[in-house]
């Protein structure tokens, strides 16, 4: 087994192995401020020009086909599969990620393709 120095004993096993999304503060920031912006533009026409006016009439309109509303059940349990599933693959896809910084890493090839193309011609070139 290979004995790690200080530096690359953090980098292959860190103390905090918790997902965590690094962002400036000054982004957070700004976007902070737009979306306090947002909301108050959206004040400001609420005070300004009120709620628009309720249609007359009744709102609760009868349906004329006597047919059931929404999805099959078939389909909405495959829909609710599907998501459960894609939810689980990305869990643990996030799991690995952050469990071992080097399964995140590009693997790096055995054999150089420069090295590879200079051992077929050299095959290429012997005498049969």
């Amino acid at each position: 087994m290979i004995a790690f120095d200080a530096a690359h004993r953090a980098v292959h096993y860190p103390d905090d192995r918790r997902f965590r999304l690094r962002l400036r503060p000054s982004l957070l920031l700004a976007g902070g401020a737009v979306l306090l912006a947002l909301i108050a533009a959206a004040w400001i026409e609420f005070a300004v020009a009120g709620l628009p006016p309720l249609p007359p009439g009744p709102l609760d309109y009868p349906n004329p086909l006597p047919s059931p509303h929404g999805l099959p059940l078939w389909l909405r349990l495959s829909h609710f599969l599907n998501f459960f599933f894609v939810m689980l693959l990305i869990r643990s896809g996030l799991f690995f990620r952050g469990a071992l910084p080097l399964l995140a890493l590009p693997p790096r090839p055995a054999v150089r393709l420069e090295d590879r193309h200079d051992a077929l011609q050299a095959h290429a070139l012997e005498p049969r």
